[in-house]
């Protein structure tokens, strides 16, 4: 045997437990993300997302849902997984997302984790440690690890631009944030603005910006199928449109997630104890002499990231009377990246801290260490025996009826939700129309046919949120939360003949009367006592209201006799 031969036998030999003992940590996050977040589907966002990409693989599903027509924002993520969804079960397609996005997720952060305390194992406490404290210290409502949507997968090239950063590879990291980019635009462009942030504090520790121009234009280039579908939004409509449009995103529809102001009082204070608390392992770590150039580098991403989530809390004071030119800022999500890098920073900063004392002061390591592994073990525990408690998905939990009374338990009243979606399936035309209760988001997911509007489905694009705004207002402005059986017969059927329903889906957990229509489901009361559909019938004394465009009354309805 020659020596060339022997040698590549032995590196070989020593390559291969170091990528089983990598393939091992990598297993061991994504069940720590599994345990996190693998409720049944769908997740608070798979409902909405899914339906998107299935439908932009195929038109014909729950053709004439007003939100599926819209815009598609996230062009790269239908493109490259809407064909799951298309040829699987939505619920089997969610399983194969969630397990692709946390493989790609958990890969990306042992990596992450790696390159800042290369420890074994330290990749999986700090996994679990990172969204734990997502979750329990956001600020605007973000998140990294749950149902599969584009914004997971972005997450994962910007762990990967962050490692390259870490270990000084500059050109990698503006391809990496360029590849985030394409699968959500704002979770990768924020993070080429922190990065730029930190190249200008960078000092001598930085490569020169001519060196870096050639990946910069890749980064671009890989940015633009997320950029242009962003860019196409607001294409073709005019500033009083667009002003309109940005004033219900961000202070109607998304206020949670963008709006100051909306942030509660116990929300701030947990954001604050998490960034005091990794400003004290900053410090704790620097006095230990664990701080390497890679650490700074981390530091200064980080610091950029915070400065974005700054400047947007000074456009808001700034803005407070002027709503327009707020909206038209803050609509760019400026606290998304902010809410991530907090906890990022303090989990790695704790590892880099943990690999000082390791030596130093073995003591102080053995508790801290032990207190952070008792810590995610609480935290994840937590969270699993909560679903085990009540196992709904995450998007039923988040908008059916939450009463408590025997007969409209929540698990009750999901069953019962699931089998009308089954019987819609079953007995329904795929092309027919469907006005929805307002306390719902799933509808499509279960039943798989088309809805005039539900509050969840907002669409991106200006023209489409107006109308979104519009349809419903007009639909459950009059009612809130009473149910569509607050108008009357007559009243209903003019708005159901307005947007070509057939068919009315009625919660019986809020309303108030019968309709006066042929009732579909349940054919037996006792089969669903929960949810009823009402046939829509074709012809009516408003008819003539509703061809000459007048809006049908909205007197509160008298109640009638239940049937």
């Amino acid at each position: 045997m020659s020596v060339d031969v022997q040698q590549d036998k032995r590196l070989i030999e020593a390559t291969a437990p170091r990528r089983a003992w990598a393939a091992a940590e990598v297993g061991l996050i994504v069940l720590v993300f599994f345990l996190w977040g693998g409720g049944l589907p769908p997740d608070a966002n798979e409902a909405h997302y899914l339906s998107k990409a299935r439908h932009y693989w195929d038109p014909t599903w729950c053709e004439g849902d007003f939100f599926l027509d819209s815009a598609d924002a996230h062009t790269v993520f239908y493109w490259t997984f809407g064909w799951v969804a298309a040829l699987l079960s939505l619920p089997t397609a969610a399983w194969v997302g969630r397990i692709a996005m946390w493989i790609f997720q958990a890969w990306s952060w042992r990596r992450l984790s790696w390159a800042v305390a290369p420890r074994p194992l330290f990749s999986v406490l700090s996994g679990a440690l990172l969204i734990l404290l997502l979750d329990w210290c956001e600020l605007a409502g973000e998140w990294i690890v749950d149902g599969v949507e584009a914004k997971g997968f972005a997450f994962g090239f910007v762990f990967l631009g962050i490692e390259a950063l870490v270990r000084n590879r500059w050109r990698a990291m503006w391809l990496l944030f360029g590849a985030a980019s394409a699968f959500h635009v704002l979770v990768g462009g924020w993070s080429v603005v922190a990065a730029g942030l930190a190249w200008l504090a960078a000092g001598k520790d930085r490569p020169r910006l001519i060196a870096m121009l050639p990946a910069l234009a890749g980064g671009f280039v890989l940015a633009l199928p997320g950029l242009i579908p962003g860019l196409a939004l607001s294409r073709g409509v005019d500033s009083v449109t667009s002003a309109e449009a940005n004033q219900i995103y961000v202070y109607y529809r998304l206020s949670h997630h963008l709006l100051p102001s909306s942030f509660t009082p116990q929300k701030y204070a947990a954001y604050a104890a998490l960034l005091a608390g990794g400003l004290l392992l900053c410090v704790l770590t620097a006095r230990a002499g664990s701080v390497n150039a890679g650490l700074r580098r981390l530091w200064l991403f980080t610091a950029g990231g915070l400065l974005i989530g700054l400047a947007g809390m000074i456009i808001f004071l700034a803005t407070q009377q002027n709503p327009p030119l707020a909206a038209g800022l803050l609509k760019f999500y400026f606290f998304r990246l902010s809410d991530a890098l907090a906890p990022l920073a303090t989990v790695l900063t704790l590892g880099a801290l943990l690999v000082g004392w390791e030596t130093g002061r073995p003591g102080m390591h053995s508790l801290t260490l032990t207190a952070a592994m008792l810590l995610a073990a609480a935290g994840v525990g937590l969270r699993f025996a909560d679903r085990r408690q009540d196992f709904r998905p995450g998007a039923d939990r988040q908008s059916l009826s939450r009463r408590t009374h025997a007969e409209y338990a929540p698990e009750a009243i999901w069953n019962s939700w699931r089998r009308l979606g089954e019987w819609v399936q079953e007995n329904t035309p795929s092309d027919a129309r469907f006005l929805t209760p307002r306390a719902q988001q799933t509808f499509k997911w279960y039943a798989q046919r088309a809805e005039v509007v539900t509050w969840k489905d907002v669409p991106q694009d200006a023209a489409a949120l107006i109308e979104w705004k519009r349809r419903f207002q007009e639909v459950y402005g009059p009612v809130g939360w009473k149910g569509l059986t607050a108008y009357t017969d007559d009243q209903l059927l003019a708005l159901a003949h307005r947007y070509n329903v057939q068919y009315v889906v009625i919660d019986r957990t809020r309303a108030t009367r019968r309709l006066g229509w042929p009732r579909v489901y349940p054919v037996h009361p006792s089969d669903n006592v929960h949810f009823e559909i009402y046939q829509v019938p074709r012809q009516s004394a408003v008819q003539n209201e509703i061809e000459s465009g007048e809006t049908p009354s909205r007197n509160q309805p008298t109640e009638r006799a239940t049937r």
